[in-house]
């Protein structure tokens, strides 16, 4: 007989535990989203480093200084204000704004940004990259950081 309720103790025990265990409510896990392109681009970046001929020089060592602002307009799209100068006369090497630039998201951290279809340039970990020629026909990069 005591063997016999040990059993049914033990029966009643698990099964108020089971019933205290799973009738805990736990908060709800919202999911986390990943933030998109232009919202991954959006900040503002500072001219560091000027690349040319296969030799980079850091901002500090060049004539011009300078931000560059993007802002999200949509999930794909953002406005840029480029503030190039050079830093004796403060006269303007590139300076314009741009609305409706495409921002896409190449994968691997890279985002590429589109004006008008033509290639403007990359986002890479915070560096702001924008390829172009100058008067006398010479590439170069222009690197902005976060």
């Amino acid at each position: 007989m005591e063997s016999r309720f040990r059993f049914r103790f033990v029966w009643l025990a698990l099964l108020l535990g089971t019933t205290l265990f799973t009738a805990c409510k736990h908060p709800p896990v919202d999911p986390v989203v990943p933030a998109d392109a232009a919202t991954q681009s959006a900040g503002m970046y500072t001219y560091s480093a000027l690349s040319y001929d296969g030799i980079t020089v850091p901002a500090d060592q060049t004539t011009l200084k300078g931000t560059i602002r993007i802002v999200r307009q949509t999930a794909t799209t953002v406005a840029m204000s480029i503030n190039i100068r050079q830093k004796a006369d403060d006269s303007e090497f590139i300076v314009g704004s741009l609305a409706e630039v495409i921002v896409a998201d190449n994968g691997s951290g890279k985002l590429s940004l589109t004006y008008k279809g033509d290639p403007l340039a990359t986002i890479v970990d915070n560096k702001l990259t924008i390829a172009g020629e100058d008067e006398k026909g010479v590439s170069f990069s222009l690197v902005a950081t976060r």
